[in-house]
């Protein structure tokens, strides 16, 4: 044992590391595969998931859909919830009802559009020096007379 109080004793610290490792290696679980939620599955049973491990309906039919599979069975539902076992809302989806609706009323009919916001104030600080009267097309709908002739362009061959 160490006679200064205040340093602390090399060995004792040692063994005490020793012991909790021991503990921990005493602890620890098995290497054996595991199943949901920590459930340890048979040996007929581990040796079937590992024979299904990516595998779809088409590979094995007849014995439904696993997990790998865009199936009606295994894609979480469109009603709301957030797990399967929670119950959705009782209204249907929100994008299930459609309607008619006149053009004043499409984008909630408040505020500015992203086009609009844009010109009146700019990310980037400067002011937009287009002609307001010019209908906004993305840049790739744009034709524009081409600078050169295209048979001066250098090309293949």
């Amino acid at each position: 044992m160490n006679r200064d109080r205040h340093e602390p004793d090399e060995q004792f610290l040692t063994e005490s590391a020793r012991r909790q490792v021991e503990q921990d290696y005493r602890d620890a679980p098995t290497d054996s595969p595991m199943g949901p939620i920590g459930e340890v599955p048979s040996r007929h049973e581990a040796g079937d998931r590992s024979a299904e491990a990516g595998l779809t309906e088409a590979a094995i039919p007849g014995h439904g859909p696993t997990a790998d599979d865009a199936a009606p069975e295994t894609l979480m539902p469109d009603d709301g919830a957030r797990s399967p076992q929670e119950r959705g809302p009782v209204e249907p989806a929100a994008d299930t009802e459609l309607e008619e609706v006149p053009a004043n009323r499409i984008g909630a009919g408040k505020g500015l559009d992203e086009a609009e916001l844009a010109r009146r104030k700019p990310l980037d600080g400067k002011p937009w020096d287009g002609d307001p009267a010019q209908p906004l097309e993305p840049e790739t709908t744009v034709e524009r007379p081409l600078a050169s002739d295209p048979k001066d362009e250098p090309g293949p061959g």
